[in-house]
């Protein structure tokens, strides 16, 4: 099932020559490592601090007008441009989308401006119908990144984190590899003292600089 899902995501990210193996980026033109500035900047907007929404920026090189993360990075929201195009007679043009998943980006850069890391989440404002799979990107992008080596841990339900029906998730799974710790979430429960159309299905994925 992970290797059909894996399917997906390489089409809509980039092609890799085998499961497990290492992209050339991590997500579109984006490569940890790689110095922000030199990022392109004609096909992405709405360049914001991810800490301070109402800072917006001109420029990829602006990013140290952002404060910091608890990681000591520069977290710069964006949203990609709309393909003019392609949009005009499909979707797949339209909107900030990462296999098929609406999802909100932030670029982490560090001091000397280099691109230290990448959070990925699901998009908590889209319509019910795309929200209720937003889950399954925590398994596309765990086996975009390589199926093997992944440390699960899964929390039980909680009072305010119920099954729906016989269905309960809430794990984080983290791993190193290629240089990078890769750190993915994925979460599918309802607060019973809600109603049931406010259940939770999230996934979040962040991708670091590994540290040793």
């Amino acid at each position: 099932m992970m290797r059909s899902i894996a399917a997906a995501l390489v089409v809509s990210i980039a092609a890799a020559s085998a499961v497990g193996a290492q992209p050339a980026n991590d997500l579109r033109d984006f490569r940890v490592g790689m110095i922000a500035a030199d990022i392109k900047s004609d096909i992405y907007e709405s360049l914001t601090c991810q800490e301070a929404p109402e800072t917006t920026l001109a420029t990829w090189a602006d990013f140290g007008r952002c404060p910091k993360t608890a990681d000591g990075l520069h977290a710069v929201g964006f949203r990609y441009r709309d393909d003019p195009v392609l949009g005009a007679v499909s979707e797949d043009g339209q909107g900030t989308k990462v296999a098929g998943q609406p999802v909100v980006l932030a670029l982490l850069i560090d001091d000397a401006g280099v691109l230290a890391g990448l959070y990925i989440q699901t998009d908590p404002s889209v319509r019910l119908f795309t929200r209720r799979r937003a889950d399954i990107f925590a398994l596309q992008a765990m086996a975009r990144y390589g199926e093997e080596g992944w440390a699960c841990a899964k929390s039980a339900p909680t009072a305010h984190a119920q099954p729906i029906g016989e269905t309960f998730v809430n794990d984080e799974c983290r791993k190193t590899a290629n240089g990078r710790d890769y750190v993915v979430d994925r979460m599918l429960f309802r607060d019973p003292d809600r109603p049931l159309k406010e259940f939770v299905s999230k996934a979040t994925v962040t991708i670091l600089r590994a540290k040793s």
